[in-house]
């Protein structure tokens, strides 16, 4: 069965503090430019003032702002997502096709669980959706 990719998020990363759901013309989500990943579902903030501090997520991928630089991809660009720290990753390691990987910072915690764990289980589910959902239509 395929869920919504804002089902996930609500379902899934609704308990982290540090996200919160698109509401109308959030100001936040309209800092990222790329047409592709489609309408805005919500946006997780990193605490304090570090790189990545607000990743988009958005109906067909993610955005956050490296330095100067916009990153967006798409969740069909992600082969698969992992914990280079595991249970106490500040970050998530995306790998993308091609063999390219790209670090995503997930720095939020409460106590000692780390929001990157949460963020995790909802890309893994993410994509396995878009899998079943590539398998299908085959």
């Amino acid at each position: 069965m395929l869920v919504d990719v804002s089902v996930r998020a609500h379902r899934i990363l609704v308990a982290l503090e540090n996200y919160q759901k698109a509401v109308g013309s959030n100001n936040l989500l309209l800092q990222f430019h790329d047409t592709r990943l489609g309408e805005p579902v919500g946006y997780y903030r990193n605490p304090g003032d570090q790189r990545g501090e607000v990743i988009g997520i958005f109906e067909n991928g993610l955005g956050w702002i490296d330095g100067a630089h916009e990153i967006t991809l798409l969740f069909s660009e992600i082969e698969s997502v992992n914990l280079p720290n595991e249970k106490e990753s500040l970050e998530l390691v995306l790998n993308l096709q091609h063999g390219r990987q790209l670090r995503m910072p997930v720095n939020g915690q409460r106590g000692r669980f780390f929001d990157s764990l949460e963020v995790l289980r909802f890309l893994d589910r993410v994509l396995q959706d878009k899998r079943n959902l590539h398998d299908t239509a085959q």
